[in-house]
């Protein structure tokens, strides 16, 4: 897990090289879910989306702030020490046990990929794990991943966390135990999974918590697992060695180091960037404000002839607006006229309404107490009766509903009680026929007892078993020497295949030489290579690599097909296409599929090509030409009709031979010419006057083909409707441009040709000794098998006297059962007494519903009584309400009167509203005008007229109007579009200026910034590399190879700074930058084990892990590495280190602070019954070994 990155402080909160604090920002929320159970199950999902980032828990970064008046713009970078970092900048190690917090004490997997269950317990210092392929050790790499909170991806095999449960197993967990910081007790973490879906839980020290806490706590000890420089699984490696340089730089930072490195670097990469874009703007701000201020200098005359009529412009424009100002103003005092004579006829109709208010009011109180309104203090004696008769009718009307209630909740107790009776007749029912039941049981029981005790009594006779245990070892003595004698015989037949190899590839080289003999065939090569570079590519791999295969893989037709006589070879070569020309072609299935595979898929020659390749099983071929049809055809010939054109017959038609006669090919490039061109069923005649119509007859009848006849082929082919007759189509060839020259030199072919007769000849023989040693494989076979079967008959001895004591125990153990059981049920208790319970309860039912059936005839008759109250006072609220009703004639009385004041006061309204219209027409199209203008020419306006109401009259404003609008016209106009590019202009000169000034002040705080960082990041990272390069060149110097590591310096642009690895693996060839193309896969191997062992000495974290990094090595290499890495890691001051290694060679050197954990695990091991003492017990099998070995004599 990535640590937590620094923030970047902005100048203005960074006071000059205190070092960067950590994030305080809170990283994304986590998406939950819960179990069945109601417990906290981590969401995948979230897991997914956060892991595969280098970045995880880095802080939102925070652009720049500059302050308004520049401050620091001209700070000059202060001169601060350059930080130091010790070699080891771990956790002190615990002298107790020896480990350093955050190390890995112990591991344990269940269900987990090919485990069941298993407990690792792990060393401080350098943990070997080692075992044959597939008994599961990189699954141990996966779980120290999974286990730690990683995700499915950072091992390169599994996308979905479910993919780790073991097939056919629900869920599983990872335990790992983590040394805990100095005085604190150790961390385990458990994380537990399932098949189902992708839940997973984490618990830390048996109590359940989030992914983020997890996190947390790793970050503290700084446990990094997504870093590929301290946790390189198998399925990783590749990609390490892939890793650009930038990646390196930045995973080596993290990983070791000053802590600040990776926060140092991120900030000068975002600075430096933004310092760049802001120098960029500001050159271009200085340009454009150059030539913007250039440009209005030579407007400034214009300008002011453009302004004195702007000036008249305004004046114009002003006397338009006081216009329609005074005509408001005069029309204003004609709308104060007409609002007194509204105001009078509006008091008279006020005076009328007063008369009826009294009335009306009682009306409106009447009906307020019918829709219940509250009625206030001064409410009349008419309205309180009306409210008192209508309160009387609803109180009276409730207490039947209530009544109701209580008849409903009656009849659900007697509905309840009836209930509870049933339940205990029902549990009367279930007494008896348990009763039954425990009667039937007790009898069975008794039978039970008196049969056992009867099979008890008989012992069985168990006999002395120690002769067999003693013919057991014997037999498996005599079994492991006939094995060991067995594994001597293999030895000397891999020693002969190997001679065999040898002879293979001697005739394979000499085959090669006469290939390179012909001329014709090298400028073959150089025409394939100008025509197709991937296919000479693959070619040229292929000499190089023939005894990868089992038998050789056949050159495209291009280099390997030649034509014997020359006059045929513009023929043959027409036969061919291009793709046909570049095909290569296996002889056995096992060479094809192999063949696919490197080229097509893995991209051997060092990236992806599509190659044809080609293979059938070879068969027997015959010419398709049927003699009958040219019997059929030829009058002019007389031919004996047989299956097949003879060579002589196809000379009576004017044919020589057919194509693939004229072929000179290996024997498995003729299988593809036969079978993919057809060669041998295309007949060829080197003159053109051949019996073209016979051919073409006899052709059809193999319902069509191909001849040719001197510079012409022929395609003949059926029709497909009709009479299905024959069509011939002809074409002109080329002449040949491939197929041409002579043959190779026959005398050095024929010395070549004897060399692989020779090596054939030893192959041979080698072969004979093969046979030879193979004659003793299969009876030694069936010695060993015999001697199996022994050992067996008398583990199946051994095992049935076992059984037989086995299943008397068993007798035993069950007849003390069957007592148990027949005595509990002797003594259960008698059912009597409940029944007596379940009487009772019934009869206090029976009394319960009797009581509830009086209290409800009660009710009923108390519900009539309250129905005939209800009943009278809803008709004395009627009889309110009628009386209210005389109310409304009086005053309809009144109304008349005021109707007709009314309409008086409507006559003088009507008048105000047109005079009221008028004015607001006016004052809206004043308003109208002051909105048009200018806010310079309505605040004078308002100024000089609006506000002190002194508006001129009408025709004063006309008058003055005219006069300055003639005034103007006697000027003519300006070109607006010249004044208002001035003033735009203007106005950017203005904002450009101000931006300048903010740019060079945000540049030199960059700049400040950059510098300061770089003085702080440059020296750390400088003696981080310089160590790092040291160890780099001594570890290859002890391996006679040469090594460094280097800083690429990319100036400014930090994003590109990157760490170079040199190596040299030959003296003649200089030091080379690693990657994917230069150097092999063992070379790539052998250097990124010694550049994670050189970054040991200084790793900040606790525990580092590669899984089958030797793969690939040569011996030699695998052995130095070995020493060196057991060397490195077994250092006091070196971390946990775990090397994952499937093989191992002699002569190795080992350390005491080391361990070695074997890994033995898989479907094949051994499962005893009954168990065996010391089964699977390697330490078991090691001291047995030493004691025969001691034990023999001399």
């Amino acid at each position: 897990m990535a640590p937590k990155r620094g923030r970047v402080a902005s100048p203005e909160e960074d006071d000059g090289g205190d070092d960067i604090p950590p994030s305080q920002t809170p990283r994304r929320a986590r998406v939950d879910m819960v179990d069945d159970d109601g417990e906290e199950v981590q969401s995948e999902q979230e897991e997914d989306d956060t892991a595969g980032s280098e970045d995880e828990g880095a802080p939102t970064r925070k652009r720049t702030r500059l302050s308004g008046e520049g401050e620091g713009a001209d700070v000059e970078p202060k001169s601060e020490p350059v930080p130091q970092f010790k070699p080891r900048v771990t956790l002190p190690r615990d002298p107790a046990d020896g480990f350093i917090p955050g190390a890995i004490v112990g591991l344990r997997l269940h269900n987990f990929l090919t485990y069941d269950d298993v407990d690792f317990r792990c060393g401080p210092y350098l943990n070997m794990l080692i075992g044959a392929n597939g008994t599961g050790k990189s699954s141990i790499a996966g779980a120290i991943a999974i286990g730690l909170g990683g995700s499915p991806n950072i091992l390169g095999r599994q996308s979905e966390i479910q993919g780790f449960v073991k097939n056919g197993k629900k869920d599983g967990f990872v335990e790992i135990e983590l040394k805990g910081p100095a005085g604190q007790p150790n961390l385990v973490i458990r994380r537990q999974i399932t098949s189902l879906n992708k839940g997973t839980k984490f618990f830390l020290n048996g109590e359940s918590i989030g992914l983020r806490e997890i996190r947390t706590k790793l970050e503290e000890l700084n446990v990094q697992v997504t870093n590929l420089c301290s946790f390189l699984p198998q399925d990783k490696v590749s990609e390490f060695a892939n890793m650009n340089p930038q990646m390196l730089l930045r995973e080596t930072q993290r990983a070791a180091g000053d802590p600040n490195l990776t926060a140092w670097h991120e900030s000068l990469i975002e600075n430096s960037k933004e310092l760049r874009a802001a120098r960029e703007l500001l050159e271009n701000d200085k340009r454009e404000l150059q030539h913007l201020e250039s440009q209005n200098a030579a407007l400034e005359s214009t300008v002011a002839k453009y302004q004195r009529r702007r000036e008249l412009e305004r004046q114009v424009e002003l006397l338009s607006l006081l216009l329609p100002f005074a005509q408001y103003a005069e029309s204003k005092i004609r709308y104060d006229e007409n609002k007194k004579r509204r105001e009078a006829a509006k008091r008279m109709m006020e005076e009328a309404s007063a008369k009826i208010e009294p009335i009306q009011r009682k009306k409106e109180y009447a009906c307020h107490i019918i829709i219940e309104a509250p009625l206030t203090s001064s409410s009349s004696e008419f309205a309180t009766h009306i409210r008192s008769a209508d309160t009387a009718r609803r109180k009276a009307s409730e207490k039947p509903l209530v009544i109701v209630d209580k008849i409903k909740r009656k009849h659900d107790e007697r509905v309840e009680a009836e209930k509870e009776s049933e339940a205990v007749n029902s549990k009367r029912e279930e007494l008896k026929t348990q009763a039954k039941a425990r009667k039937t049981r007790t009898q069975k029981l008794r039978g039970d007892v008196s049969r056992l005790e009867k099979v008890v009594e008989k012992e069985p006779d168990m006999g002395d078993t120690t002769e067999l245990v003693e013919k057991r070892a014997e037999l498996q003595r005599e079994h492991r020497l006939k094995v060991e004698e067995y594994r001597q015989l293999q030895d000397q037949q891999r020693q002969i295949a190997n001679e065999i190899a040898v002879r293979k590839e001697q005739v394979a080289e000499a085959q090669r030489g006469l290939q390179s003999l012909n001329d014709i065939a090298c400028q073959r090569m150089h025409a394939l290579r100008k025509a197709d570079q991937d296919v000479a590519d693959v070619v040229e791999w292929l000499n190089k690599n023939q005894t990868m295969f089992r038998q050789e893989i056949i050159l495209p037709p291009w280099l390997s097909v030649f034509v014997k006589d020359t006059k045929y070879q513009a023929q043959i070569e027409s036969l061919f296409n291009l793709t046909n020309l570049k095909t290569f072609v296996c002889q056995n299935d096992e060479d094809y599929r192999k063949m696919n595979k490197l080229v097509n898929d893995e991209g051997v020659i060092g990236r992806k090509v599509r190659m044809n390749i080609w293979y059938r099983p070879p068969s027997e071929s015959q010419p398709p030409v049927a003699r009958d049809a040219v019997c059929a055809i030829s009058s002019e010939i007389n031919i004996v009709c047989a299956d097949w054109v003879h060579d002589d017959q196809l000379h009576t038609l004017g044919f020589s031979c057919y194509a693939i006669e004229c072929v000179q090919a290996p024997e498995g490039m003729r299988n593809y010419l036969e079978k993919e061109l057809a060669l041998n069923r295309i007949p060829l005649a080197a003159r053109e006057d051949a019996n073209v119509a016979a051919m073409t007859a006899a052709i059809t009848e193999q319902s069509g083909g191909t001849f040719l006849t001197g510079n012409i082929i022929h395609q003949v082919t059926r029709s497909a409707y009709g009479r299905r007759l024959a069509q011939n189509s002809t074409r002109k060839i080329s002449p040949a441009r491939l197929f041409s020259g002579n043959q190779i030199d026959t005398d050095r072919q024929k010395q070549l040709e004897q060399a692989i007769v020779a090596a054939r000849a030893e192959m041979d023989a080698e072969e004979a000794k093969m046979g030879e040693v193979n004659l003793k494989d299969q009876p030694m076979r069936n010695v060993i098998s015999e001697l199996g079967d022994k050992i067996n008959e008398v583990k199946d001895k051994l095992a049935k006297i076992q059984n037989a004591k086995k299943q008397h125990e068993m007798n035993k153990a069950k007849l003390e059962t069957a007592r148990k059981t027949l005595e509990k049920e002797e003594n259960a208790p008698d059912i009597k007494e409940e029944e007596e319970k379940l009487k009772k309860k019934l009869l206090k039912f029976a009394t319960k519903c009797a009581a509830i059936m009086h209290e409800t005839v009660a009710l009923f008759d108390k519900l009539q009584e309250t129905q005939l109250e209800a009943t009278r006072a809803s008709l004395l609220h009627q009889q309110a309400i009628a009386n209210s009703n005389a109310v409304d004639k009086l005053l309809s009385t009144y109304e008349q009167e005021v109707q007709r004041v009314k309409k008086d006061y409507e006559r003088a309204d009507e008048e105000f509203q047109r005079a009221k219209a008028t004015s607001k027409r006016l004052l809206e199209a004043t308003k109208a005008k002051i909105d048009e203008v200018s806010n310079e020419l309505r605040e004078e306006f308002q100024k000089n007229y609006q506000d002190q109401g002194n508006a001129p009259s009408v025709a004063q404003v006309e008058e003055d109007l005219a006069t300055k609008q003639a005034e103007l016209e006697l000027n003519q106009p300006m070109n607006h579009d010249v004044i208002r590019q001035y003033e735009a202009r203007a106005t950017q000169i203005s904002t450009l200026k101000e931006k300048v000034a903010v740019q060079e002040r945000k540049t030199n705080k960059l700049t400040t910034k950059v510098e300061r960082t770089k003085s702080k990041w440059k020296p750390a990272l400088d003696d981080l590399v310089n160590q790092i390069s040291r160890k780099f060149s001594a570890a290859f110097d002890r391996i006679r190879r040469a090594g460094e590591i280097q800083i690429r310096d990319a100036g400014d642009d930090y994003a590109n700074w990157a760490i170079d690895i040199l190596v040299k693996f030959r003296e003649t060839e200089k030091l080379q930058i690693l990657d994917a193309h230069r150097q092999s896969g063992g070379e790539r191997s052998l250097s990124t084990i010694m550049y994670l062992l050189s970054l040991t000495e200084y790793a900040r974290v606790p525990f580092s892990l590669v899984d089958e990094i030797n793969q690939g090595m040569d011996a030699s290499a695998e052995r130095d590495v070995h020493n060196q890495l057991v060397e490195v890691t077994c250092n006091t001051d070196c971390g946990q280190y775990f090397l994952i290694t499937p093989k191992l060679l002699t002569g190795l050197h080992y350390h005491e602070k080391m361990k070695v954990l074997c890994v033995n695990n898989g479907d094949w091991m051994l499962h005893p019954d009954p168990p065996v003492p010391n089964a699977g017990n390697l330490m078991k099998l090691v001291d047995n070994y030493v004691n025969r070995t001691v034990s023999v004599p001399g």
